[in-house]
């Protein structure tokens, strides 16, 4: 199938997601983690921090990490990919981190459903929007037959919902 719906970033929602992939983006200075990332962090007993501190996640621009959750969370695995700092993030870098994310998961030739904060939203260095009007056509190039839970505020997922209600009319996918 080719699905993209959304879930808002609280515990209870991403724990009702079951099995796939984990997605998570991070700018270089971006400390503490906060928001859907800090959430994670803390389900994760901290483990995301003891690799910032240790100096294995920092956030640099083409860094991806897998991280095995071992039943932590309800995902098979995390995987963090880096973004640079964010000064001076726009649609390129965007586009950019998208297409290292769906290379990657064809590499680890990964086919399960991925539940994703979209590049650079939890920073808010970029509109929602702007961000579903960049996702959509990287998706439709490189993540083809895969299904996506983008994890956004019910606010955001407003703003985003046009854009996503055209694209699925454009390639005849049902709602949700």
């Amino acid at each position: 199938m080719n699905i993209v719906t959304f879930i808002p970033p609280r515990l209870d929602r991403l724990d009702k997601q079951r099995g796939g992939l984990l997605i998570m983006f991070r700018f270089e200075e971006r400390q503490p983690l906060v928001g859907v990332e800090g959430l994670r962090d803390w389900r994760l007993h901290g483990h995301l921090s003891r690799l910032i501190i240790d100096g294995f996640l920092s956030g640099n621009v083409d860094e991806s990490l897998l991280v095995p959750l071992e039943r932590r969370l309800p995902h098979d695995n995390l995987i963090v990919f880096g973004l640079g700092p964010t000064e001076g993030f726009c649609e390129e870098r965007f586009i950019g981190a998208l297409q290292r994310m769906f290379r990657s998961m064809d590499k680890l030739d990964a086919s399960a459903p991925l539940t994703v904060s979209l590049p650079g939203r939890s920073a808010s260095a970029c509109s929602s929007a702007d961000a579903i009007d960049w996702f959509l056509p990287v998706h439709d190039n490189l993540g083809k037959h895969r299904d996506i839970t983008i994890i956004e505020p019910l606010r955001a997922q407003k703003a985003m919902l046009p854009a996503v209600e055209r694209w699925r009319l454009k390639n005849s996918v049902p709602s949700d």
